[in-house]
């Protein structure tokens, strides 16, 4: 309350009135500051998401680049695969020796006084045992998923050959199946038959002398087979 002797023209509310504006004013101020605060810091977050997300989409499309590159490569190792299955079939289907070398071996292995008679190259296709089944183990239920279809084997021919010859001795015999079983061409040589033959005025052993082809021996291409079985006479 005002004192006696105190005049005052103002109205009775005027400091209060201004003292609510000034309130009002400095609260609007606060609040846009605030607001302006939230704002820059979304604008700041909203930025480190766009980069977090450019990294992310960056690591998928390396991871992405690396897992079609490792396809391609699991293509290329499949493809490589099959070539080189394609040519181990190509290679099985070729005669592993030329047949002038094998005669040529036969030849040389002639001890001095035997002659052949004839000589027969017998080729069987050579059959694989089966593939084994997987087992299930115990305790597991049997897969219903069907078995994968074991990959095709190559063609392989055992070569069997059949000498018929004559010889003065049983020596001269016995060295040439020596001289044959050194040769890295022949398997399984063995004497078949040995007996009496008259040839002309002498009196001779006629022999006949069963091997095989070695299945080391590495194929060539100078040959290939004409069929299962070869016979070739020598006069």
């Amino acid at each position: 309350m005002s004192a006696p002797n105190q005049v005052s023209f103002l109205p009775d509310d005027y400091l209060d009135r201004k003292l609510q504006r000034r309130t009002n004013i400095l609260c609007l101020v606060l609040t846009a500051l605030v607001m302006g605060g939230i704002g820059t810091g979304f604008a700041i977050s909203l930025q480190s998401i766009n980069r977090i997300v450019q990294q992310q989409r960056g690591v998928d499309q390396s991871y992405a680049d690396a897992a079609q590159r490792i396809t391609q490569l699991r293509d290329l190792q499949s493809k490589q695969q099959r070539i080189a299955h394609q040519a181990e079939m190509s290679a099985s289907l070729l005669e592993k020796v030329p047949r002038t070398l094998v005669l040529a071996q036969i030849t040389n292995a002639l001890p001095a006084g035997v002659s052949l008679l004839a000589l027969t190259m017998e080729s069987h296709r050579h059959v694989f045992p089966p593939t084994p089944l997987p087992i299930a183990q115990f305790g597991q239920p049997p897969s219903t998923a069907e078995p994968a279809k074991p990959p095709e084997q190559p063609v392989v021919f055992d070569v069997t050959l059949r000498l018929i010859g004559v010889a003065a001795t049983d020596v001269q015999v016995a060295q040439f199946i020596n001289h044959l079983s050194r040769s890295q061409l022949f398997n399984d040589v063995n004497l078949a038959t040995s007996d009496d033959y008259q040839m002309n005025a002498d009196k001779v052993r006629r022999f006949s002398i069963d091997m095989a082809l070695a299945a080391d021996v590495p194929r060539r291409n100078e040959s290939r087979h004409d069929s299962d079985t070869a016979a070739l006479e020598l006069n």
